[in-house]
């Protein structure tokens, strides 16, 4: 396994752990509740998939797949991301500030995986 699979395997665990920490956080604050919990996790999973379309994307333009097949899969993938955001916030009416705290698992990750980088890193004395 290269180093490129191993950090993609660290940032989705990341992913999922941030989501159960914050939707976890959401519970128990006054005013949150197994609702607001639900929320983050919706967006959660919206940030997960954008970051699945996008990795998706980045491997087929790596691969140098069929372009036009390729942009066909990644907007129609932002329409079901559109589609889902809406069902999300207008039909089920989970709370808008849960689904945008859900969505920051991304950002959650990647400071795991930029920290993790700083840390694993060893210090070269007299360099």
């Amino acid at each position: 396994m290269g180093d490129a699979d191993r950090l993609l395997r660290h940032f989705e665990r990341d992913i999922v752990l941030a989501a159960a920490a914050l939707s976890g956080f959401a519970v128990t604050l006054p005013g949150g509740g197994a609702w607001m919990g639900l929320s983050v996790l919706a967006g959660a999973a919206l940030g997960w998939f954008s970051f699945a379309t996008t990795r998706s994307g980045v491997d087929a333009a790596v691969r140098r797949r069929a372009r036009a097949w390729t942009l066909v899969k990644i907007f129609t993938r932002y329409g079901i991301l559109a589609v889902a955001a809406y069902v999300i916030l207008a039909r089920f009416r989970l709370s808008p500030a849960g689904v945008v705290v859900g969505t920051t698992v991304l950002a959650v990750a990647a400071a795991a995986a930029a920290v993790r980088s700083l840390r694993s890193r060893d210090p070269r004395p007299g360099s």
